[in-house]
């Protein structure tokens, strides 16, 4: 785990981000299109499920982001590197993020940085 740098992520924001505020199976062409997805809602918790990993898909990766007081839960069908026949998840809280990638076969969470303690 690692320090969020709030400057990093703004500056992520405003390169081709794409905000979600509500539960959401994401798209081949939101992940290919968007550097970084910033999801949360003041409220409610939020859940976000990727695409089904595909050839179409190799080597595409994102940056799942949660800017929100609510919880955000990243799901894969299928399990993270195939290792599972039902969802696996990550869940993050107000400054959590992971990046994303695809093998063409399976995802894979490459980082899952939080903020620091204080």
């Amino acid at each position: 785990m690692g320090v969020l740098n709030h400057d990093w992520l703004e500056e992520q924001q405003d390169a081709l981000a794409l905000p979600k505020t509500v539960t959401a199976t994401l798209t081949n062409l939101e992940i290919i299109e968007a550097n970084v997805i910033v999801a949360g809602h003041a409220s409610t918790a939020v859940t976000l499920t990727l695409p089904a990993a595909s050839y179409a898909m190799a080597g595409q990766d994102t940056i799942i982001a949660n800017n929100a007081a609510q919880t955000l839960t990243v799901n894969v069908a299928a399990g993270f590197g195939g290792a599972g026949d039902s969802y696996d998840t990550i869940t993050m809280i107000q400054g959590e993020y992971a990046k994303f990638l695809c093998s063409g076969t399976y995802w894979y969470a490459l980082a899952a940085l939080a903020p620091a303690a204080g």
